[in-house]
């Protein structure tokens, strides 16, 4: 049985709301995400760039690359993954997409340290982003509108790595511990 079937076999509609729960992400956390989907998207591009300019400065993580056009597709292969991520549509078929990243990941050898401090430069870069752009983008939005996208950008960005990241545990891999 592959990681996937294992993990998701047991994500019921019911199990994955009382992830989403756990994590205080409700309804209103995820129109938050869909009302700022078109700009989050908008950010990716850039926030993408610079962090693979920071993976390239870091053997450990820039070994996986064999190229920049090997770069390149992981680029790419992030920035659909992000737009379907700012879906906010918390499905089955969302849980077996990210436990496909998990396992990629896994089989690649990154190591779960090396793949969670990746991901909070990459949220620690796109919530640098929303904070600088969203007054531009959104001039009569009221102030707090910019910590309720942050707070939702990072916890469906938490869960995701928390998806992504069982296929380690679910393993039993020693590259865990």
């Amino acid at each position: 049985m592959s990681a996937t079937s294992s993990i998701t076999q047991g994500h019921t509609i019911t199990d994955i709301r009382s992830r989403l729960d756990f994590h205080l992400i409700d309804e209103d956390v995820c129109r938050t995400i869909q009302d700022h989907q078109d700009f989050i998207v908008s950010l990716l591009p850039d926030v993408l760039d610079r962090f693979y300019q920071h993976v390239a400065r870091h053997d450990a993580i820039a070994q996986h690359f064999c190229d920049a056009a090997h770069i390149e597709r992981a680029k790419d292969q992030q920035f659909i993954h992000w737009q379907r991520l700012v879906q906010a549509k918390f499905d089955p078929d969302y849980v077996a997409a990210v436990i496909r990243v998990g396992e990629v990941h896994f089989r690649l050898g990154i190591q779960p340290s090396h793949y969670m401090a990746s991901y909070s430069v990459f949220l620690a870069l796109l919530n640098a982003r929303i904070v600088a752009d969203y007054a531009t983008r959104f001039p009569d939005a009221p102030p707090h509108n910019i910590h309720d996208l942050v707070a939702a950008v990072t916890k469906v960005a938490l869960l995701d790595m928390e998806y992504a990241i069982s296929v380690y545990i679910d393993a039993g891999s020693s590259v865990f511990l």
